[in-house]
């Protein structure tokens, strides 16, 4: 049976949460478009995502998603509001090293072919 782009969405962030990075490569596309509107981020593609999360290991620990208030979707765009904290090992944007943060997300992920092909963050 075919996952659903929502259960493919849920494996995502599961995947995310415990840094299964190599099973996320599974499940993004090649050329897969990352943005996070209000930070002014933007990555594309499958190395270059994997590599951001790698690097992030040494700057954001104990990072994920939690609190899932809303899922939804239209058969390809799956529309999540959910919590991404973490605390900071090294000064970042998000605050000084040492510090917690947290940030109240709305992402959306497109879906095509089974494949994530577009993540988009708000917040």
């Amino acid at each position: 049976m075919t996952e659903t782009p929502v259960g493919i969405a849920n494996r995502y962030f599961e995947l995310y949460n415990t840094q299964q990075f190599d099973e996320i490569a599974k499940i993004v596309s090649d050329d897969i478009e990352v943005t996070h509107y209000n930070r002014g981020f933007h990555v594309q593609g499958r190395d270059q995502l994997l590599g951001l999360y790698e690097a992030a290991n040494s700057m954001l620990g104990d990072r994920g998603f939690s609190n899932r208030l809303a899922t939804t979707t239209d058969g390809k765009k799956v529309i999540l509001q959910h919590y991404f904290s973490g605390k900071n090992l090294v000064d970042t944007p998000f605050g000084p090293a040492g510090s917690d943060y947290g940030l109240d997300l709305c992402t959306i992920l497109t879906i095509e072919d089974g494949l994530i092909t577009k993540y988009e963050d708000y917040g």
